[in-house]
């Protein structure tokens, strides 16, 4: 019946009183045949729920690469962000999920589509082979987070995100891989700001050693 409604010209994306598209419904609800229907004609794959989020950052959230290998193979947007900004790429880093994570990278998601929220969600964590990752895949090392950030003032960078945690081999990491130790956030905060206002005196010393000035 379903299909006999797509095909008669149905709107893909059309949401259940509670925000969800119909595709993401049938996922959530296990309804396979429904979902099949969707896949195979390579309709509603980027359809938002309430939150502006799809199903792929949806699945994502659930850590599940299975249905994330259909969506992607099907042809789903792997850059959409949802009203925080967030991409499914994101949601991986959230969901700590390796595997997803992955399936993104290899399908060239774009690590930069959400602003830096991923490559400073790894330096939240303090995971420095996640950091190189995401470099290797392209991340931009000074990208500043535009409004709704996962940590601190619209404009942070990386790099404050690790001079403010006290991580001193992400900070090397991330001046070596070409981070401007000068550049400032909305607020006017510098790297070096960051660490001196959190007490990292180390940190501190190694970015004036690098040219940073107050």
């Amino acid at each position: 019946a379903v299909a006999l409604f797509i095909d008669a010209g149905m709107d893909p994306n059309t949401k259940n009183d509670r925000g969800e598209p119909v595709l993401m419904w049938a996922i959530m609800n296990s309804k396979w045949p429904v979902a099949e229907i969707f896949f195979k004609r390579g309709v509603g794959l980027d359809a938002q729920n309430n939150e502006e989020e799809t199903i792929l950052m949806w699945t994502a959230q659930e850590r599940r690469p299975d249905i994330m290998k259909r969506l992607i193979e099907s042809g789903a947007n792997l850059n959409l962000r949802d009203e925080n900004g967030h991409t499914a790429l994101t949601h991986t880093m959230f969901a700590n999920d390796t595997t997803g994570l992955k399936l993104l990278l290899d399908a060239k998601a774009d690590v930069n589509a959400d602003s830096g929220r991923a490559l400073v969600a790894a330096v939240i964590r303090g995971d420095a082979s996640l950091v190189s990752t995401l470099l290797e895949a392209g991340a931009d090392v000074n990208i500043q987070i535009d409004s709704g950030p996962i940590q601190g003032d619209s404009g942070n960078t990386a790099l404050m995100s690790a001079a403010s945690g006290g991580n001193l081999e992400l900070v090397k990491a991330l001046v070596e891989a070409g981070a401007d130790v000068n550049v400032r956030n909305d607020q006017g905060q510098t790297a070096l700001a960051s660490a001196n206002s959190n007490g990292r005196t180390k940190i501190a010393d190694y970015l004036r050693e690098h040219g940073a000035t107050e």
